[in-house]
């Protein structure tokens, strides 16, 4: 019997409002396998909320869906399921902060695990400016009339739906940070993540440094022969090189156009499919839309692969460069010790997670193709790359040794009280 399996059965209730939380919470939940688990699928889009499902089905992750959040389902949900801790991916989006706000009104710990990468030039609160705020409300119109012609709900959903946005909805709003909700306690990637958070007002003792998942599986794959798994699984020549690039949904939320992604992707793309022996993947971001990429790939020279089903940790480890602008999964690259491009054409400021982090930094689009080079054929700047890289994913992503995943329900089962409220 599992040593756990002796303690008190403990009933843990997962909410996740996007696929990559529900794939983060996939290991924690393998090591509590004693606990009474359930997992909450909160996305008021249809679409959305069905891959999150079909990602806990995959899991063997107990799961129910609520498609349209309110505080009084919240409550509902929790008082049915009596659990001894709610644990979130996020605290500030409208679902999963209802599920804190109700679990903290009945004293019932509550715990953020971080899913993604924490900006340290944010300050404490985010407000839109003039004219992120006129868009917001020119958006307004045509989004109500394609909503109310929406299928998949029914005319009183569509009522309950515009109601709660009303009430809870986040957009043009002034709303805390992400990290800066009402958790009880935060599960982050790091010391350096934890100093942040503290510099910003957040009491140390709410902070537990434990790493993530994410790179336990990164940490796993390692192991095994990944670049097999993904040509065999997508007919790629074993011969070939496969160069993959992460998309982010920048457009509209970050100031990005819908021309800007569509010629972010065509510029990468293009560069690097001038090269010999090599297989282009591009890996859909889990919150976008894959026809929107399928849309852009059908303008390309040849028609690279387009998914965002793919497994990201196996593909990741199969890759021989990582391309991206943003993203948490460059990390988990670094992580894989695989070189890793960044390419900020539109003038953003230089993303701080990779200042000085081993990265290669691009701003130019004649930079794009000699940089793919240098990543891929350079031995002596893969060996310039390794160390800053290392010191790097120490200090974003703490140790990599395939543990965090069991700190954090070490975490969870140390929160836990014998003493639940709704406990008869």
């Amino acid at each position: 019997m599992h040593p756990r399996e002796l303690e008190r059965k403990r009933k843990i209730l997962f909410i996740a409002g996007t696929t990559s939380e529900a794939e983060m919470f996939g290991p924690i939940r393998k090591q509590l396998p004693g606990g009474d688990i359930l997992a909450i699928s909160v996305n008021k889009n249809s679409k959305k909320r069905t891959e999150i499902e079909k990602v806990f089905q995959s899991l063997n992750f107990p799961c129910k869906a609520m498609w349209a959040p309110s505080q009084g389902k919240a409550y509902q949900i929790i008082k049915e399921t009596q659990p001894d801790i709610v644990v979130v991916g996020h605290d500030i989006t409208p679902g999963p902060r209802l599920f804190v706000e109700c679990a903290s009104s009945l004293n019932i710990p509550t715990l953020l695990v971080q899913d993604g990468l924490w900006d340290g030039k944010e300050k404490e609160c985010r407000v839109g400016n003039f004219w992120s705020f006129i868009r917001y409300w020119r958006s307004i119109p045509p989004a109500f009339f394609s909503f109310i012609k929406h299928k998949d709900y029914s005319w009183g959903q569509r009522f309950e739906i515009l109601w709660f946005e009303l009430r809870h909805g986040e957009k043009g709003r002034k709303l805390p940070i992400y990290g800066h909700g009402k958790c009880t306690k935060i599960a982050v990637f790091s010391d350096t993540v934890k100093d942040l958070r503290v510099s910003e007002g957040i009491k140390p003792e709410r902070i537990m440094v434990t790493g993530n998942p994410k790179f336990d599986q990164i940490f796993n794959c390692k192991k095994v022969d990944c670049k097999q798994r993904v040509c065999q699984r997508y007919g790629i020549p074993l011969t070939s090189e496969i160069i993959t690039l992460l998309t982010q949904p920048y457009v509209g939320k970050e100031g990005w156009s819908i021309n800007q992604r569509e010629r972010f992707i065509s510029v990468i793309a293009e560069a690097a499919m001038t090269l010999p022996n090599i297989e282009l993947v591009i890996k859909v971001h889990p919150v976008e839309a894959e026809a929107d990429y399928l849309e852009i790939g059908k303008k390309l020279s040849r028609l690279p692969l387009i998914s965002k089903s793919l497994i990201l940790p196996e593909l990741i480890v199969a890759s021989s460069v990582i391309i991206t602008v943003a993203s948490t999964a460059a990390l988990e690259a670094m992580a894989a010790e695989k070189p890793v491009i960044i390419v900020n054409l539109f003038g953003a400021p230089e993303p701080l997670f990779y200042k000085e982090s081993g990265a290669i930094y691009v701003d130019r689009e004649e930079d794009i193709l000699p940089a793919i080079r240098k990543a891929l054929y350079d031995p002596h700047i893969r060996e310039q790359m390794r160390e800053p890289m290392e010191r790097f994913v120490y200090e974003q992503a703490h140790l990599q040794d395939g543990q965090a995943s069991k700190r954090i329900a070490d975490l969870i089962l140390s929160m836990t009280s014998s003493e639940n409220p709704l406990k008869v």
